[in-house]
């Protein structure tokens, strides 16, 4: 099973640039192939390896967003689609519009390691749905319970257990205090399938609980949990009426 993730990065910001070298190398995750200061340097080793035909494919792009020439948002939409992308940006404003393009993360700066490698994880888990490594599926919604196959072996998850439910593309992540569940299902089929349960949208990439939001902010939300330890999630602003 892969578990190392073939990486590039990107930062015009040289200290910016060799602090996120730094990481990658510390991680056990993480295979970087190229590491650029700037944008169009980038994009020309993606096509060449894009039309590469060999097996160290680009699976992450770690990215700045405020960038001359280009920046990061522009820069990622111009990629391989299969390419998975983590923004790591000083300016919080720009994570709705980069959670809109389908990211697995946006991470601010100054980043702790603990907290990239709370993102490269998040990436590995999505490539691993991705290359089909995990065989999860949703099976069916009794009462206040969803079942979950999880490699021939149905799991009963209590609805009222669900912190919130992450997208990306074809699979969702399911969050809950005890254990994450990787699944095999479009966000928008899951919010149809179960808003009877009270899921509501408050993000193209989220759904949560319209009973488990705790306070609103222009554009967050905060989420109670059982554990005790609120939740902070980006408030799209379309979907600011479903609180209502």
């Amino acid at each position: 099973m892969k578990s190392t993730l073939n990486c590039i990065c990107l930062d015009d910001e040289l200290p910016a640039l060799k602090l996120i070298e730094t990481y990658c190398k510390n991680s056990n995750e993480i295979n970087i192939l190229g590491s650029f200061s700037d944008v169009e340097n980038a994009l020309e080793f993606v096509k060449n390896n894009e039309k590469a035909k060999i097996e160290t494919k680009i699976d992450l792009a770690i990215m700045d967003i405020q960038m001359p020439k280009m920046n990061g948002i522009d820069f990622f939409k111009q990629i391989n689609k299969n390419i998975l992308g983590i923004f790591i940006s000083a300016n919080p404003n720009f994570a709705v519009d980069a959670y809109d393009i389908d990211i697995v993360d946006f991470i601010l700066k100054p980043a702790s390691f603990e907290r990239f490698e709370k993102g490269i994880r998040k990436a590995n888990d999505f490539l691993k749905i991705k290359n089909n490594e995990i065989e999860n599926y949703l099976e069916n919604s009794i009462g206040n319970y969803i079942t979950v196959k999880q490699n021939y072996i149905s799991k009963k998850i209590q609805i009222s257990e669900i912190n919130y439910v992450e997208g990306a593309g074809e699979y969702i992540k399911i969050i809950t205090d005890q254990k994450n569940y990787l699944i095999f299902q479009r966000l928008k089929d899951f919010e149809e399938q179960y808003a009877k349960n009270g899921f509501i949208r408050v993000h193209k990439s989220y759904l949560v609980l319209k009973t488990n939001i705790q306070s609103a902010t222009f554009n967050t939300i905060t989420l109670k949990n059982k554990a005790g330890n609120n939740l902070e999630l980006p408030l799209g602003r379309v979907y600011k009426d479903n609180l209502k």
